[in-house]
């Protein structure tokens, strides 16, 4: 016997999900499509003006990669603890 899903998009936790999604969405694709009209723009400019973009992009996200995701790694363990157990004021000192 196959069950057939339900998609429950009248659902209200699918909708508070929903509405919470697009913002995040908008805010994470800014960059992407940034880069796109960058790249189309650069591309009327030169033989390299494209490759020196990428290389730029690739140099502006390198100190992100190594500080900003290292320090978020280490530390989301100690945030989630400190949520679960709920002390709001030792969660904000971290």
């Amino acid at each position: 016997m196959l069950i057939r899903p339900k998609w429950g998009w009248s659902h209200p936790g699918v909708i508070k999900v929903r509405t919470l999604m697009i913002p995040a969405l908008f805010g994470v694709s800014v960059s992407q499509i940034n880069l796109l009209f960058d790249t189309f723009i650069a591309s009327f400019l030169g033989d390299s003006a494209v490759s020196w973009l990428y290389y730029a992009d690739r140099l502006l996200e390198f100190p992100l990669g190594m500080f900003g995701i290292a320090i978020a790694t280490v530390i989301l363990p100690a945030l989630s603890k400190k949520h679960v157990e709920k002390t709001a004021e030792e969660f904000s000192s971290t």
